[in-house]
């Protein structure tokens, strides 16, 4: 394999990725619709399904902009690339749902053959197969078909990646920014690419080169995010305060997520769903798998989900643990590695589609699901 050209995917992957993609479509909208058809719903419209939560904020923002008026001002918590992306295309489709939906699954799609290349770089076909299917039915991974970042994010790390290995520092950092535009968390591949640009140079300091500034555009990509801070608050880290007043993370140290989600667990449960158990649990499930990373993978792999993992348990209040453990596409590779025995994977797939099954239920049918 050259590492300067990449690597050429035979018939048969090829097959397998779009034969992969194109059922884990079907199968997600089908459900989708069947869930919320069987809750009342019509069945047939796709805003009823798909536009539920922060998948509204983004068509918000996509059509209106951002405002201080005191039933918007929350909005700001979401980063302007992917309304951006959508806003442009539903010019086109003139519905911001329809235009998230597609968008969304084109990345996807782009996103899991990408994907496979970039394990292939390192592992063979069978590890590089279940990577992809685990991250296919992963419990949270209907929102990389949702009108959500997920895709658009996932992908354009992962490229960002790629192009690293090739050592096309240019494009890893012009990627890296894109990343970064659609969530704050994109700014930590500049930690990844970093410690992928001195693996490749063996740590040594006398080979640092000029495209070692490439690196720096990552960060960039929150500058228009932090532009649009300014323009509307007065403040170009105004969504710091939101995001901690208004939806309760405010950053610290993990433990004192740990202790909150423990304490809803005992105020809770059972008179509501254990929404706080399923957040610990991902969070050790990130832990596990980043560490696994760190040990099995490339460091620089390891060392970007570490980061990330340690980055969204980083506050007071765990929320959403669970998808964003989906954006860290190095946990995938640890969990094909760690599945390599034939029925340590069935209970994976079995164990990863049936929450899946039950978290996508939830979200059709207008319930919290992460």
């Amino acid at each position: 394999m050259d590492l300067k050209t990449g690597i050429s995917l035979e018939k048969d992957e090829v097959r397998f990725l779009i034969f992969l993609s194109a059922i884990t479509i079907l199968t997600t909208f089908l459900a989708a619709h069947f869930f919320a058809g069987i809750n009342g719903q019509n069945a047939l419209d796709i805003h009823s399904v798909w536009d539920n939560w922060d998948a509204k904020n983004y068509a918000h923002i996509a059509a209106y902009g951002y405002s201080a008026r005191p039933d918007d001002f929350y909005r700001i918590a979401f980063l302007p690339g992917y309304p951006a992306i959508i806003g442009l295309l539903g010019i086109l489709a003139k519905d911001l749902t329809l235009a998230g939906l597609f968008v969304s699954n084109f990345a996807f799609v782009a996103a899991i053959f990408l994907f496979y290349k970039l394990i292939r770089l390192d592992f063979p076909k069978d590890t590089a197969k279940r990577a992809a299917i685990l991250f296919c039915v992963f419990p949270t991974a209907y929102f990389l078909h949702a009108p959500y970042t997920e895709s658009v994010f996932i992908l354009f790390s992962i490229a960002s990646f790629y192009k690293a290995r090739l050592g096309e520092w240019k494009w890893a950092g012009l990627l890296g920014m894109i990343a970064a535009a659609t969530r704050i968390n994109g700014v930590l591949l500049l930690v990844g690419l970093a410690a992928e640009y001195f693996a490749q140079r063996k740590w040594d300091l006398k080979q640092l080169d000029w495209n070692a500034a490439f690196l720096l555009l990552v960060p960039l990509g929150l500058l228009p995010y932090l532009a649009v801070n300014s323009a509307v608050f007065g403040d170009p880290l105004a969504f710091l305060s939101i995001q901690s007043t208004h939806f309760h993370k405010a950053i610290s140290i993990p433990y004192d997520g740990l202790v909150t989600s423990w304490l809803n667990i005992i105020n809770t449960f059972p008179e509501s769903p254990p929404v706080a158990a399923i957040e610990i649990v991902f969070a050790f499930i990130g832990y596990a798998f980043a560490l696994m990373a760190l040990a099995k993978t490339r460091f620089s792999y390891g060392v970007y989900a570490l980061a990330s993992v340690v980055f969204f348990t980083s506050t007071a209040y765990w929320m959403s643990n669970p998808r964003y453990v989906l954006c860290v596409f190095p946990v995938f590779i640890s969990m094909a590695l760690a599945a390599k025995e034939k029925n340590t994977y069935r209970a994976f797939i079995a164990v990863s589609a049936l929450l899946q099954a039950l978290f996508l239920f939830w979200y059709a049918t207008g319930k919290w699901a992460f």
